[in-house]
């Protein structure tokens, strides 16, 4: 086998238990690969998700928005970098962006305990409640 061949190999897979180093120098842990990577509904969470996103903003694929209704938005770069790559971009610039994380798992579980919501059994719908109106309206400012 060609010995480029065989280092390139070698420098992608690594051994068992190993330490890899994230883009943003982020130690992994190859055992502990539910916090490594994982998906959020259809998304990458987990440390390769917030890697992801730091090296993307990092080269200047994405940067801040100047939007209301948007965190972050694509670059002319980060466009043309994703198509590149097959990324339907203009699909991805339809969808807004949504109160996730530690923090969204953390409302949501306040509304389900304090019944402001409630969770369908067989799918991912929430209904609010006329408390979740009212609370949702005075501690929030969103009316539902």
């Amino acid at each position: 086998m060609d010995d480029s061949i065989e280092k390139r190999k070698n420098d992608v897979v690594e051994p068992v238990g190993a330490r890899i180093t994230g883009p943003i120098g982020r130690q992994w842990s190859a055992g502990a690969s539910a916090s490594i990577s994982r998906t959020c509904y259809d998304h990458i969470a987990g440390t390769l998700g917030v890697s992801l996103y730091d090296r993307f903003t990092g080269i200047g694929w994405l940067a801040a928005s100047t939007r209301s209704d948007a965190a972050c938005e694509l670059t002319p770069a980060g466009s043309a970098a994703f198509e590149q790559t097959g990324v339907d971009v203009e699909a991805a610039r339809k969808l807004r962006p949504h109160l996730g994380g530690a923090l969204g798992a953390a409302v949501l579980s306040l509304t389900l305990q304090r019944r402001w919501l409630a969770q369908d059994l067989d799918s991912r719908a929430l209904r609010v409640t006329s408390t979740g109106r009212r609370e949702l309206l005075t501690r929030f400012g969103v009316a539902v």
